[in-house]
């Protein structure tokens, strides 16, 4: 399993470090907006980014475990039934949403401190939503078939090439603000008819099929999952929008810089787990979990000696990272890089159990878990970001994140009568 995974893992750290720099020089431009205009992009996107996820009903997780399952028994119209049902329910409820938050933009923009401005910058990030949600719905039949080149140029590389272009072409035009939300909306669109017409060109031509049994298997899979992922993406989003809440969109652009340089982490967790999860369901459909079990602790061990060294600098050298990196203006933030990258850690450490949680169909453990950990990290959030701002959402998230790893491991291997002690 670990030369398949390394060879699928070389494809996505490629694609995923390409992906990132291009994110990254989109984002560090958009800092050079200022703190507060940085902060109003940042909230607008990150309300659009807890309603997109929310809007996929935990069904992208389902098209890859169900279109791979039937792929190995060269099941077409099952295939065809799968992508059908995801998108008659997934896609129309993120239209719902999208129409919901465009009208209510105003509330919300005055909830969060915004101005004339972030209602604006709302409802254009709301105009994006079906179609974000079009593409990790349909990004995911490439991931069934373990395309990984298609999963990760489609999904990451493509947008955020289009983002830059847009953005240069914006600013020609004399767009600031608005040319950064634009270019984002835009370059979404743009995405998701492509990836269309190349799968249905290049990996399968799928056909509208109505199956009642898929739609039920769908939903027996996807409706745990869904509420799991809801309180998930309370952990990851939640804190930025509270900060907004509670503080203004200054510290949400401090806060926003900070993140965005732990998302080089993302590229190792991404790079590991993207190839495995599709290998993991084709050993669930072959029993053989064993295979991909024994090696769970080198994979610990792994991820400990990739992340160590960067951990180690940014606790040193925190402030001065930023200072050269955003400049004087961003200097607050390295109070709360370290934290951020050790819960990037126990984030990484956190899929190698909910890959088996998932694979095995063991999703309401996975949403009973996120349910309890969501409730404490909303505490946390509540009691330390008026006490310590920035300080409190960045510990809220490391606590929350350790937790949920220490008890996801831990269940994880119990439930499938596997025994191990806990990496070191």
């Amino acid at each position: 399993m670990f030369k398949k995974l390394f060879n699928g893992a070389k494809v996505i750290f490629i694609g995923t470090v390409i992906s990132k720099a291009l994110a990254y020089l989109f984002t560090w431009l958009g800092t050079r907006l200022g703190p507060f205009e940085f902060g109003i992009y940042s909230l607008g996107f990150t309300i659009a980014a807890f309603v997109s996820a929310n809007s996929l009903l935990g069904m992208d997780a389902a098209v890859t475990k169900f279109a791979g399952h039937y792929k190995v028994k060269n099941d077409s119209n099952k295939i065809s039934a799968v992508i059908t049902s995801v998108f008659k329910t997934s896609f129309v409820f993120s239209v719902f949403l999208a129409v919901l938050l465009f009208i209510f933009a105003p509330y919300v923009a005055h909830v969060c401190h915004g101005q004339a401005q972030l209602v604006a910058v709302i409802r254009l990030f709301a105009v994006s939503i079906p179609f974000s949600v079009a593409t990790n719905l349909l990004t995911e039949v490439f991931r069934a078939y373990q395309q990984m080149d298609y999963y990760i140029f489609f999904r990451d590389v493509l947008d955020r090439t289009f983002r830059l272009l847009l953005l240069f072409v914006f600013h020609l035009i004399g767009y600031t603000l608005f040319g950064f939300v634009g270019a984002a909306v835009v370059s979404v669109v743009l995405t998701t008819l492509l990836i269309l017409v190349v799968i249905k060109k290049k990996v399968f031509d799928f056909k509208i099929v109505s199956d009642r049994t898929v739609d039920k298997e769908i939903w027996s899979f996807s409706m745990p999952r869904f509420v799991s992922s809801w309180f998930l993406t309370i952990m990851v989003w939640f804190g930025t929008i509270l900060i907004g809440i509670y503080l203004s969109p200054v510290e949400v652009g401090l806060y926003t810089s900070a993140v965005l340089l732990t998302t080089g982490f993302v590229v190792v967790s991404d790079s590991i787990f993207t190839p495995l999860y599709p290998m993991l369901i084709d050993d669930v459909a072959n029993n053989k979990i064993d295979s991909f079990l024994s090696n769970s602790k080198k994979l610990y061990k792994v991820i400990t000696l990739i992340f160590i060294i960067p951990i180690l600098t940014i606790f040193l050298l925190s402030k001065e990272i930023m200072l050269v990196l955003f400049g004087r203006e961003y200097l607050a933030a390295g109070a709360i890089l370290f934290a951020l990258s050790v819960k990037a850690l126990f984030d990484t450490y956190s899929q190698v159990p909910r890959s088996i949680l998932t694979a095995t169909s063991n999703t309401k453990v996975e949403m009973y878990l996120n349910f309890v950990v969501s409730i404490l990290f909303v505490a946390l959030c509540v009691v330390l970001i008026p006490k310590y701002g920035m300080i409190g959402a960045a510990w809220s998230g490391l606590i929350s994140s350790a937790i949920i790893f220490l008890v996801s491991h831990e269940i994880a291997f119990r439930r499938i009568n596997y025994d191990r002690t806990a990496p070191s």
